[in-house]
């Protein structure tokens, strides 16, 4: 009975059951497609994070991590971390929203390159000139972008000098000094990342630097990328 109602109503009312499997489809489809590219989104931000080869994440007090679109920090800061037992490398980044999940990365480049192993360029190389930037390979893809290209990014007329092979920190990244200057943010970082001399230290290591400055965000970068969720990410 409830089947012969079903099909009798398909029947009488074709256009009526049409738009309601349309509607229910619809929906159901924006709904797996904004999940599907927020846990992408994400995933590729928690690679990225790692790529850079770093062991600890540290931020000031009063910021989130999950927010990276302001320098409230004193770049002063690197040289104190760099100076504590078990640090072999420390570098900030400065970073600069340009809409949406996408960020310029300013960063002093031979100490990233460094942290991260080397960076491996498709075509190009590092920046040349003060108004250099390097992209990813999924960023010069999407932009149809290549070397000596130029690109506007936060109100500022750049050239490409290269593109690298992803998951490096960032989709597009150029000189701090420069960004800083352009965004009136002269001494200033957004965040700092600590590469120690043994990996298998770092709980104890960020534990101690929790302890020495109160207040500040201090993960290690495990920690930092297991927060990069749909839930945690406002946006």
């Amino acid at each position: 009975m409830v089947n012969q109602l079903i099909f009798a109503n398909l029947a009488h009312r074709p256009l009526r059951t049409f738009l309601s499997v349309l509607a229910i489809g619809v929906e159901v489809t924006m709904i797996l497609t904004l999940v599907g590219i927020s846990f992408g989104t994400l995933d590729a931000s928690a690679r990225r994070a790692r790529g850079i080869g770093a062991d600890v994440f540290v931020r000031p007090p009063g910021t989130s991590a999950m927010a990276l679109s302001s320098a409230p920090m004193s770049e002063k800061t690197v040289p104190i971390l760099a100076t504590k037992p078990g640090v072999e490398l420390a570098t900030g980044t400065m970073v600069q929203s340009i809409g949406g999940f996408d960020t310029i990365q300013g960063v002093d480049f031979p100490a990233v390159n460094r942290m991260a192993g080397g960076f491996k360029f498709l075509e190009g190389g590092p920046f040349q000139a003060d108004d250099d930037i390097i992209v990813d390979e999924y960023y010069a893809k999407q932009k149809k972008v290549h070397p000596g290209d130029h690109l506007t990014l936060a109100s500022h007329i750049w050239r490409v000098a290269g593109i690298y092979e992803s998951g490096k920190l960032a989709r597009i990244l150029a000189r701090i000094d420069v960004l800083q200057r352009l965004t009136g943010n002269e001494g200033k970082i957004s965040a700092v990342y600590l590469k120690l001399y043994d990996p298998r230290t770092t709980d104890a290591f960020t534990a101690q630097l929790r302890k020495d400055l109160p207040g500040y965000q201090i993960y290690t970068v495990e920690e930092f990328t297991s927060q990069l969720t749909v839930s945690s990410v406002t946006m």
